[in-house]
C-alpha cells in the first residue's frame, strides 16, 4: 500500500516536471504549480511512511490494527 501511494506521488511529480519542459524550464505561475507540487510531496511523504512503519512493526513481530 506505501509503494502504491508513493508512485501515485512520484507520478504528480513527473506529471510537474513535464509540465515544467514544456514551458522551457522556464518561470511558473504558482498557483498551478502548488496545485500539483503539494500533493506530490504529501503522497511521497506518507507513503515512505507507510513503507518504513510497515518495516518496522514486522521486525517487532506485531501485526497493525
Amino acid at each position: 500500500m506505501g509503494l502504491t501511494i508513493a508512485l501515485v506521488g512520484l507520478g504528480f511529480l513527473v506529471a510537474g516536471l513535464l509540465r515544467w519542459q514544456a514551458t522551457g524550464f522556464g518561470p511558473m505561475e504558482y498557483p498551478g504549480t502548488l496545485r500539483q507540487v503539494i500533493p506530490a510531496v504529501i503522497f511521497l511523504t506518507l507513503g515512505a511512511q507507510a513503507i518504513f512503519a510497515s518495516f518496522f512493526l514486522g521486525s517487532l513481530g506485531l501485526e497493525p490494527d
